[in-house]
Parts: C-alpha cells; structure tokens; sequence
C-alpha cells in the first residue's frame, strides 16, 4: 500500500534527480549567471529550495535553532561570509520576501557546494519521512505553531 509518506519522498526524490540532472556537467558561471540584473541566477534558486529544506528539516521537523540548520554546521556560511538570517519574510534567510539588493549580497556558490547543500538538504527530510509511523506524519509539528504565517499587502 502506498502511503502519504511514499508520495513525499517520491516527490523529492523526483526533484533531486531533477536538480542533480540537470546541473551534473553545468558550470560554476553558469550556476551564477543573472539573465537580468533582478533575476535570480539559478544558483539562487536551488540555494532557496535547499534552504527551505534545511529549515523544514531542522527547524520543523526537529525544533532545533536556526544557527543548527545545515547552511551553519556544515560550514557554508563561514565559507562563503554569508548569514541569512533577519532577512526575508521573518528573517528566515530563504530569499522568500529578499528585495533585489538582499538577493544579490547572496555569495556565488560552486557547484560542487549548491549541489552538496541541496543534497544534504533533501535527503534528510527524506531519511526523517522513510522513519516515520503513520501516527507520527499524522501529528502536528509542535515547531509549526511557533512560525508565523507570511503577511500579505
């Protein structure tokens, strides 16, 4: 029988063969080029995702401070003189709410580094959900009633 918890992690396993697919032979110019000067370049973008990610995982998921998420205890922001955090809807750093000048004080990753970030990201979520009882994914998050919902207007 497949469950909820079957669909998730197919679904990001879907997005992360999609990702690494399509990123496997791309350049580091490539990964941070801005196809205008308000776009997000795609290293941007998978940065966002693998953020997203990084907080579900260790913020929701685990309740653990934001200096706990993966962009820290993995030594990217040190590597690359980078915290996101206060910035964004809630100061949550995921590019989500950034102006234009936020998004671009984002450093150029390489792509070794995006990739393994987006990585690490996603497979733990996905390691989380293949441990979970159904009683478990059915719980709420006692995390999620401590964020607070994005405003609008």
């Amino acid at each position: 029988m497949t469950t909820a918890i079957d669909v998730i992690n197919d679904l990001i396993g879907a997005q992360m063969r999609g990702v690494q697919g399509e990123l496997e032979n791309a350049s580091d110019d490539l990964l941070n080029w801005h196809p205008d000067s308000q776009a997000n370049s795609i290293g941007v973008t998978i940065w966002h995702f693998s953020r997203l990610a990084d907080m579900v995982y260790n913020n929701i998921l685990h309740t653990k401070q934001p200096t706990d998420q993966f962009w820290f205890t993995e030594g990217y922001a040190e590597k690359y003189d980078y915290n996101p955090l206060g910035k964004g809807i809630n100061g949550w750093g995921a590019v989500t709410g950034y102006s234009v000048e936020d998004m671009l004080e984002i450093p150029h990753f390489s792509l070794e580094d995006a990739l393994a970030y987006f990585t690490k990201s996603f497979t733990t979520i996905q390691e989380h959900l293949e441990g979970m009882s159904a009683e478990d994914f059915d719980a709420p998050s006692p995390a999620l009633a401590e964020i607070k919902a994005p405003t609008t207007g």
